[in-house]
């Protein structure tokens, strides 16, 4: 059962990654859907409700928020950079983006998503590698 619930968990977080590259990506290749905009400050609500609850239940402890690459833990200072994101999330929400003022063909966008894809390719192979080396440090 405890070995089912953190497989569970895994998913989860996975799931979590993807959809934050999915959207960060979608963000990039196409800044002037609003819809998108609006997803990433409710994405941005969400860390600040993870950050806050986590405030309160966990004080102290490693929030685990990027695996390997972060030590940090539920503080305040943690829920200042969530309120930041927010902030920036909403003006970037709030600022309308012509079309014409993107000037990307089909291609242009299709590199722009192939750029992020190498990008998270490589951050997720660092993420690894330091996690390795934090796990040997440990040994």
């Amino acid at each position: 059962p405890v070995q089912s619930s953190a497989r569970a968990l895994e998913r989860i977080a996975i799931g979590i990654a993807a959809f934050e590259l999915t959207l960060g990506s979608a963000s990039l290749a196409f800044p002037s859907v609003a819809v998108i905009n609006l997803l990433v400050l409710a994405t941005a609500c969400g860390f600040l409700t993870v950050s806050s609850i986590g405030y309160v239940r966990h004080r102290g402890k490693s929030c685990l928020c990027f695996g390997g690459l972060s030590n940090r833990v539920f503080d305040g200072l943690g829920i200042l950079r969530s309120v930041v994101i927010v902030g920036l999330a909403t003006g970037v929400s709030v600022i309308a983006v012509s079309r014409s003022a993107i000037a990307l063909s089909t291609a242009g966008h299709l590199l722009l998503l192939g750029g992020a894809a190498v990008i998270a390719m490589a951050t997720h192979t660092a993420a690894r590698g330091v996690a390795m080396t934090n796990e040997a440090e440990t040994i």
